[in-house]
This record gives structure tokens, C-alpha cells and sequence, in this order.
């Protein structure tokens, strides 16, 4: 009669056999459906059916304390990189969906009159005109015998996404009695664009293109891929570089009975 030690090694063999001819075998069903992309090594969840998570119900009632907050995301910070570098910009993320009536965009951050198409197109493209001087300096005059102007030179300059280095987000903390937590949620996003001098490119301000209502473009967001840092396993999208907080930023304002940012009372 044989042992038990023989008997759990001729099931082991047996199994790692089986496994071994399990592991040779072609994969069943056919097709390229379940084959990886080319450059993976195994077939990655598609974002693009990413929904986001619905948030938790919250009570007028529930609510004891609560704060309006102003932030500012500076891309040059390296935790935020990911706004400025591909796979894609954030910014282009932003208006491509905006220029595809995917998201409604507002002028303000109290989410009221929407921007129209036209006036977005003029913010991503600028034309100006050159009046043209001879070597005297001259104005240089029309040709009467040629429909070309000759006096004035058209240049149209294209947005250029690398001048939006920094972003605005209004969000509101509050204190939930009912689960006796403290929470945030965002509201508005907004590209801040600089103002540059066109002969010596120096940097003379910047402008608010445009406010996001967040709550409108999370399902958005979700199907947006990101870069996450920390590791190329998880496909991060974007709305989960807002909900998780994978940013750095610094507080410029909160809501206050003279509407005014802490700049303008705190110099130092």
C-alpha cells in the first residue's frame, strides 16, 4: 500500500501537469477581442466607459458649517505636470469638449450666462494687423492695378496651450452632521491664460478664459486619461486627479463679506 507521501506527490505531478498543458493551450473563443494592444502586454479596461461615482446625498439640514474656497493649480509645480504634458493638456481636454458642445463653459463663477461659441474661437485664435512701412518709413500705399492690399499685413496667431500655466478652482468645504464628517466638493474650474507682449514675449498678465460648472463635466473628466505618476497599472482619468485630490495648490481667496482675495489684505 502505498504511502501518503507518494500518493500527494503523484496528485501534485498530476495537477502541475495539467496546469503546464492548461498554459500551452491557445487562448478559446477565436478572434483579437480579448488580445492586448499593441505595446501592452495584457488587454487594459477601456476609460472611455468610465462613469463617474455618484456622490453622497446631502441634507440642507445636515449641513452645520460650510466655506466657499478659491484655489489656484500653478502647472509648474511638479505634482501637477501632468495638467501641461501629454498624453494631453488639460486644457485641450477642455476646449475640445467645449468646441464639441460636450460641456457648456460661463463667463463668471456663478455658472449663469454660458460663452458662445464665437467668443471662445476668438480667445483660442488672435488676428491682428501690421501696418507696413517702406525702408523711409514711409506707410506703404495700395496698389491701384491689384486688389492686394499692400499698406496692412494680417497675422493670426494660434492658441498656444503651453500659455495656460496656471488654473482656478472654486470648491466648498462643509462639515456633514448626519455622518459627522468633514467634506469638499468641487465646483468650477478655470484656465488662466497669460498676456504676453508680442515683440519681447514678457509676461504682462493673465485672464480667466473661461469657467467649467465641475458637476456638468465630471462624466467627461472620467473618460479622460491622465498620467499617473506613481505607477502605469492604474489608468488614472482625470476626474480621479480632482476626487482624489492629486494636486497641489494654494488658497487665494475664501468667501468673505468684502468679496476680497487675501492678496489684497495680507501683503506679506
Amino acid at each position: 500500500m502505498k504511502s501518503i507521501v507518494q500518493i500527494f506527490c503523484l496528485v501534485s505531478a498530476f495537477f502541475l501537469a495539467g496546469s503546464t498543458l492548461m498554459a500551452q493551450q491557445p487562448p478559446q473563443g477565436g478572434g483579437t477581442e480579448n488580445a492586448p494592444k499593441k505595446g501592452d502586454i495584457y488587454k487594459r479596461k477601456n476609460i472611455e466607459e468610465r462613469v463617474p461615482l455618484p456622490y453622497h446625498h446631502l441634507e440642507e439640514k445636515d449641513i452645520v458649517w460650510e466655506k466657499r474656497i478659491w484655489r489656484v493649480i500653478d502647472v509648474h509645480e511638479m505634482i501637477n505636470n501632468p495638467f501641461a504634458y501629454p498624453p494631453k493638456p488639460f486644457i485641450t481636454i477642455l476646449t475640445e469638449s467645449a468646441n464639441e458642445g460636450n460641456i457648456p463653459i460661463y463667463g463668471t463663477d456663478e455658472f449663469v450666462d454660458t460663452i458662445p461659441m464665437a467668443d471662445l474661437l476668438s480667445k483660442l485664435s488672435r488676428v491682428d494687423t501690421i501696418a507696413n512701412i517702406d525702408e523711409w518709413g514711409n506707410p506703404v500705399e495700395d496698389d491701384p492695378l491689384t486688389e492686394k492690399r499692400e499698406d496692412i499685413t494680417i497675422i493670426r496667431e494660434e492658441f498656444n496651450p503651453e500659455n495656460v500655466t496656471r488654473y482656478r478652482i472654486q470648491e466648498v468645504w462643509f462639515f456633514d452632521e448626519e455622518n459627522s464628517r468633514m467634506g469638499v466638493r468641487i465646483v468650477g474650474i478655470a484656465p488662466l491664460m497669460e498676456i504676453r507682449d508680442r515683440q519681447s514675449d514678457k509676461v504682462l498678465g493673465e485672464s480667466t478664459m473661461f469657467w467649467v460648472y465641475y458637476p456638468e463635466a465630471r462624466s467627461i473628466l472620467a473618460r479622460e486619461k491622465a498620467f499617473n505618476t506613481a505607477s502605469d497599472v492604474d489608468v488614472m482619468s482625470w476626474e480621479d486627479i480632482f476626487e482624489m485630490r492629486l494636486f497641489s495648490s494654494y488658497i487665494m481667496k475664501e468667501s468673505n463679506v468684502y468679496d476680497r482675495r487675501i492678496s489684497d489684505y495680507m501683503k506679506n
